[in-house]
């Protein structure tokens, strides 16, 4: 049975409808970005280009890097253009075979995947990592080569193929642990530098604003989060009785150790089961019985990494963020069930 419905003696409950915000809600969430957007780029409008700044004093760049190719200078087909999404055109022909390695038998054969180390790295200079994707944007963020070294991945196929064209064909970055957005997709370049490269995907966006007005900038590893998937926004408890709360719980700096749940806001908590095996900077389901009354419940959960880092409250997250903060919110988020057993967010300070 799904996580999205559940049948356990009388507890049943209805999924969220597809898009259950109402159109009034999404007017507000779009007027709140477009302002948002507007009032970063007016703060960045007549800066100077440093990268431009420094271009000009070395002179001409290498063409390979200065000229983008027709498909990085447009926009793509839209998100949902393919639905689930299929195979690249340039990936119509392709056939499975067997390699032609050291046990080449029809049961069982072997491949081979290239040395990530074989073009040659100043390890003692070389501190970061430029990636840069080919898509319309040039999707380009910094990664610290001993990051990069330790369990960064190019990936060239998935589930068997090789990647989709929503996935980055034909190859993308794969970063344990960090933000999706470092997880660059239609991978064109890969530099190493000795100093952060300052790109306008890390130097603008994905930051946040301190209350002293400076920026948290490169804060890309994931800090650790929990979340109840079930009960959640939009979902409704059908009648009292058993319910099992499921969640996820991650965190990019290592294993989950515990998720506590509350169902009173946070008054109280229990210790969930974690769901095995426990991998570091995996996702880790968790899982809690509950008997709802059918009065009104706050239910949150709270996460441990085995580091010791703790998921804060809101106010905890504010009083170190402020309120301008908007990125890597790790939060403990509350859904709240009403005595009809709809399930909405709110926010408990």
């Amino acid at each position: 049975m799904s996580d999205h419905e559940i049948d356990h003696d009388t507890g049943r409950v209805r999924p969220a409808a597809e898009n259950f915000f109402s159109a009034d809600q999404l007017s507000h969430a779009s007027r709140a970005r477009r302002g948002f957007m507007a009032k970063a780029l007016a703060a960045g409008v007549g800066a100077p280009s440093v990268a431009a700044a420094n271009a000009n004093a070395v002179g001409v760049g290498d063409p390979a890097v200065l000229n983008l190719p027709a498909h990085s200078t447009g926009l793509g087909a839209p998100v949902a253009a393919q639905g689930y999404g299929k195979p690249s055109r340039f990936e119509q022909n392709l056939q499975r075979r067997e390699s032609p390695g050291l046990t080449r038998v029809a049961a069982a054969s072997v491949s081979f995947t290239p040395l990530l180390d074989m073009c040659g790295v100043d390890r003692k200079a070389g501190r970061y990592l430029l990636a840069e994707g080919a898509d319309g944007s040039s999707m380009t963020r910094t990664i610290a080569l001993d990051r990069a070294l330790d369990d960064v991945m190019v990936a060239w196929g998935m589930n068997g193929e090789m990647l989709r064209p929503e996935n980055g064909y034909p190859i993308r970055l794969v970063v344990p642990g960090v933000q999706g957005v470092s997880w660059v997709k239609y991978l064109r370049r890969l530099e190493v530098g000795d100093a952060p490269y300052h790109s306008k995907d890390e130097a603008v966006h994905y930051i946040d604003l301190m209350p002293d007005g400076q920026h948290r900038q490169f804060t890309s590893v994931q800090e650790v989060k929990s979340v109840v998937t079930t009960p959640s926004g939009g979902q409704v408890l059908l009648n009292r009785g058993y319910y099992n709360i499921s969640g996820l719980a991650w965190s990019g700096r290592g294993k989950i150790k515990r998720v506590d749940v509350s169902t009173d806001g946070g008054r109280n908590w229990r210790t969930a089961t974690l769901q095995r095996p426990i991998h570091t900077k995996a996702r880790t389901r968790f899982r809690l019985d509950w008997s709802w009354e059918g009065g009104p419940a706050l239910l949150q959960s709270r996460v441990i990494d085995e580091t010791g880092f703790v998921q804060p409250t809101i106010a905890q997250l504010r009083a170190v963020r402020g309120t301008r903060s908007i990125y890597h919110n790790n939060a403990i988020q509350t859904w709240r069930v009403d005595a009809s057993g709809a399930v909405t967010n709110v926010q408990v300070l």
